[in-house]
């Protein structure tokens, strides 16, 4: 890959938050899955992600009751979450976790304005794209953006000191908060508040929405993107946990396929 020039590519891709954040994470993985696009393989975190969004998305719209989300989610758990389980006890806590969230599901107590709406915006010159998860008006008038999460999140410290836990929740907002353009040039306004459903773990945590985070999150975009402009070579991150179970290009890396055949070899 060395000395290619990817700028011209990158120049012209419509970028998205989970775009930005995978080269971020593992530049080999971004540039395996978008600039060869290659075909990722199912996997079962982000399959179990994309399933309980999809029920979560189906009782907004109106095409599931309250009553019908916990069998939906027990039946299709097992045809719908693909990809090898990591193991029995990681899969029985995450069938628990669901059937707990779905069984004691309680409604935003909000007016529905959208539900997985697809949006296109500009960050600078940037162009993007993304998938709102819920858009809702509170009593006051007031909006509320929300995202479902299945990571667990925690709710921000008040202790007075920022810990690798906040660090990782203003991470998760800075998508919500590049969301919230679109949301203003739709609404006339800026939602009041960001909402993160954890549904695996069963927190909503209520952030009120910040003008200076909001700018913070566009930096941190086109910072991104004017360093990949400059880079020509996408390393791999060097973490066999998250090649296997999180990063659906492991089996067109060279460096998982080499860590996979010396693992076979200490067997």
């Amino acid at each position: 890959m060395r000395d290619i020039n990817y700028e011209p590519l990158f120049r012209d891709m419509t970028w998205s938050f989970s775009r930005l954040k995978t080269f971020q994470t593992c530049p080999q993985q971004g540039y395996l899955r978008y600039l060869m696009q290659l075909p990722e393989e199912e996997l079962f975190y982000a399959s179990y992600g994309s399933f309980c969004h999809e029920l979560i998305a189906r009782f907004y719209t109106g095409d599931l009751a309250m009553d019908e989300l916990l069998p939906e989610f027990l039946q299709g758990f097992p045809t719908r979450v693909l990809g090898t389980r990591p193991s029995a006890k990681i899969e029985r806590s995450y069938l628990d976790a669901g059937a707990e969230y779905f069984e004691h599901f309680e409604p935003f107590p909000l007016e529905t304005l959208e539900v997985e709406k697809e949006l296109s915006f500009r960050v600078g010159d940037a162009s993007f794209t993304g998938f709102l998860d819920y858009l809702g008006r509170r009593e006051d008038g007031k909006l509320v953006l929300v995202d479902h999460k299945s990571a667990a999140l925690k709710p921000r410290s008040t202790n007075g000191k920022y810990t690798k836990d906040d660090e990782r929740l203003d991470s998760t907002l800075m998508q919500l908060y590049l969301y919230s353009d679109w949301v203003f040039r739709e609404y006339g306004e800026y939602p009041a508040e960001l909402w993160l459903n954890c549904f695996r773990s069963g927190v909503l945590i209520r952030e009120d929405f910040n003008l200076d985070a909001k700018m913070c999150a566009e930096a941190w975009a086109l910072s991104e993107i004017e360093s990949l402009c400059r880079e020509s070579d996408f390393f791999p991150e060097d973490d066999f946990y998250y090649c296997r179970w999180i990063c659906g290009e492991h089996n067109n890396c060279d460096l998982y396929l080499e860590e996979q055949k010396e693992r076979r070899r200490r067997r």
